[in-house]
């Protein structure tokens, strides 16, 4: 187990790197981080972050090395396909948790100030937004809805999960839960797009989920793989939703 030296922690602009001292703790003879090269120095295990294409690339890398291990372990060699899915996002969900602080703020205090500028924003908007808002034209017949708690608390918790699947999958209960209740509306059949989108603007606005603008980055940096299909298609009205929400602001 590795500890952080606070103390050594610098500020580091995108694209550029930074370092860090972990000191090592126990008897651990092998330590693997993505997108970080380290070097043994006098008890202390120096941590260079690299930019975040290349820290996505190691992280595919190791945690390949790791899924490739599984069939060949003598625990899993009988296990079932879907016990040896369930081992992959397993493992891949402890692995970014160890490596979560490092990858979720790549800029530090820089993305920790964003972050609350537009979470004040966010604030401030909330109090003055309205369903019937212009901007948003949000149909009359799903008023009735407003503010859609349900779908709060599902992208509420996005910072509880460390892994960019978890997250997304968040972003997709979010974006499911409105596609559902606009479904159930009077008249209002199967919804489209434009109909998901203003609610999920307004939502967002209510909710206010914390670090959603690194929650973005961390989602794309390390979760790219994942973006196609449903998921990729909610993905993109959620990253839609949060640009428009920059307009307003």
């Amino acid at each position: 187990m590795f500890s952080i030296d606070s103390g050594a922690c610098g500020r580091m602009s995108r694209g550029s790197t930074g370092s860090f001292l972990l000191r090592k703790q126990g008897s651990a003879n092998e330590t693997v981080f993505a997108g970080v090269r380290c070097t043994q120095c006098s008890g202390l295990t120096q941590i260079t972050i690299v930019c975040l294409d290349e820290k996505t690339d190691c992280l595919l890398r190791t945690l390949s090395g790791m899924y490739a291990r599984l069939p060949i372990s003598s625990m899993w060699q009988c296990a079932p396909a879907h016990l040896v899915v369930y081992a992959r996002k397993t493992i891949e969900r402890v692995f970014m948790a160890q490596i979560h602080a490092l990858a979720f703020y790549p800029n530090l205090d820089a993305d920790r100030h964003r972050d609350e500028l537009f979470s004040k924003s966010l604030a401030r908007l909330s109090r003055s937004i309205h369903p019937g808002h212009p901007m948003l034209k949000i149909p009359n017949v799903l008023h009735g809805e407003a503010p859609w708690p349900s779908a709060q608390a599902e992208i509420s918790i996005i910072n509880a999960y460390k892994s960019a699947r978890d997250k997304l999958g968040c972003v997709v209960r979010c974006c499911e839960t409105i596609s559902n209740l606009i479904s159930m509306a009077p008249g209002m059949g199967a919804a489209a797009a434009d109909d998901v989108t203003p609610v999920l603007v307004y939502v967002l606005i209510q909710a206010n989920p914390p670090s959603i603008l690194s929650n973005v980055q961390y989602v794309q940096g390390f979760g790219g793989s994942l973006l196609d299909g449903v998921e990729g298609y909610w993905w993109t009205q959620f990253t839609a939703a949060i640009e428009f929400i920059k307009t307003l602001l």
